[in-house]
């Protein structure tokens, strides 16, 4: 007989709640709230999407910024103030 494969989800189940995980490998019961659970999924992967974009807005923010410090030294170096 070969050896059960551990998933990484049975880790963080087992660390979450020990007992649960142990009756789902011996009595196989499952969550009782798969609707929400699902819902979280949901949630989970809209963020999943919405990532790249903040990244991207996040870059687009930097660039107007980026020439401020050193037109401030120009400035200063020639003599001017702020």
């Amino acid at each position: 007989m070969s050896e059960p494969i551990i998933r990484a989800g049975d880790i963080t189940q087992y660390i979450y709640w020990a007992r649960g995980w142990w009756r789902a490998q011996t009595e196989g019961l499952g969550p009782l709230n798969v609707e929400r659970l699902s819902h979280g999924n949901e949630l989970d992967a809209a963020q999943g999407r919405a990532m790249p974009s903040s990244v991207k807005l996040r870059r687009m923010s930097i660039i107007p910024v980026e020439p401020a410090p050193v037109c401030l030294v120009t400035a200063l170096l020639q003599g001017g103030g702020p």
